[in-house]
């Protein structure tokens, strides 16, 4: 953390101030980028953490705005007994993105993405489900952020 005077009023109680310092066993539970300041609503018990990264794979451009800390809804499409996929759903609304990294297949021919979203433990079978059963997933940001 680095040390800045700001003039905070009436809302210097919602934030970590250097005087009142980072109370004890607490730990980040959203992003908090570079330069910004810390929300008190932002920490919490370890034990409150029921969210875990996990990898998604596509091979469809995501908008430049789609970078860690932003959400993203996630909707799959189980494959179906016609060789096709049954009608989307969306099973992740407002997932958080951890990180995205940019890669790409053999002699460079197509581009994948990796997102690694942050995914609650009630949400996890049905994402793992999903992956397991070859699944059409698209991932589409969400501006919104709702979840």
């Amino acid at each position: 953390m680095v040390r800045a005077k700001v003039r905070l009023g009436d809302t210097e109680q919602h934030y970590i101030t250097v005087e009142a310092g980072l109370p004890q066993d607490v730990v980040a539970m959203q992003r908090i980028a570079k330069d910004q300041l810390v929300p008190r609503a932002s920490l919490g018990e370890v034990d409150q953490l029921d969210r875990k990264p996990v990898a998604l794979s596509t091979g469809q451009t995501l908008p430049s705005q789609a970078v860690a800390g932003a959400r993203v809804d996630v909707w799959v499409a189980q494959p179906d007994a016609k060789n096709g996929f049954s009608e989307p759903k969306l099973i992740l609304p407002g997932a958080e993105i951890a990180e995205v990294t940019t890669g790409s297949t053999a002699l460079g021919s197509s581009k994948t993405t990796v997102l690694m979203v942050l995914v609650e433990d009630k949400q996890m079978p049905a994402l793992l489900g999903a992956q397991a059963n070859e699944a059409k997933i698209s991932v589409v940001w969400n501006p919104g952020g709702a979840r």
